[in-house]
């Protein structure tokens, strides 16, 4: 094995490049990536809440302030791809739900990423995109097992 210092550079290089490469044009459909990202993490919880998430659950689920979670509602509000409506149970909060636009903004953000993901398995071939899901997995397993030792912040 190479010297641990060398390995730890070569890894952090190659996750920078990796990090830098934009394989999906951005802005995509005229989404930002946080903003593609709030549609996926809607999507799947209101699979559990059809009536709707807080800006506080939303908030606190994805670890970003409550004021940068509304902008970013506000900006899918003008776009026509959440809607947001008083709780009814407490009339000071407020649910958000997707529209039938953002369901149709998914599916097409999710046709594009298979394309591109098929695209990728084909240039790796089977063997390599084998190797790659099982260590994209162990990677996934040694942060969650870090993540369930680490202190807990205040």
């Amino acid at each position: 094995m190479k010297h641990k210092a060398e390995l730890v550079a070569q890894l952090l290089e190659a996750d920078r490049r990796h990090r830098q490469t934009k394989p999906i044009p951005q802005p995509l459909l005229g989404l930002r990536p946080n903003e593609i990202g709030l549609l996926y993490f809607l999507s799947h919880h209101l699979k559990s809440a059809p009536g709707g998430l807080t800006v506080s659950y939303i908030s606190s689920k994805l670890s970003v302030t409550r004021s940068a979670i509304t902008q970013l509602i506000n900006r899918l509000e003008r776009l026509g791809l959440i809607n947001r409506q008083a709780d009814s149970a407490d009339r000071r909060h407020v649910r958000v739900t997707l529209t039938e636009k953002a369901h149709g903004t998914l599916k097409t953000l999710q046709g594009m990423l298979a394309e591109q993901t098929s695209g990728l398995v084909e240039y790796l071939g089977e063997n390599d995109t084998k190797e790659l899901i099982r260590l994209l997995n162990k990677i996934s397993d040694y942060y969650a097992i870090i993540g369930s030792h680490a202190p807990e912040t205040k």
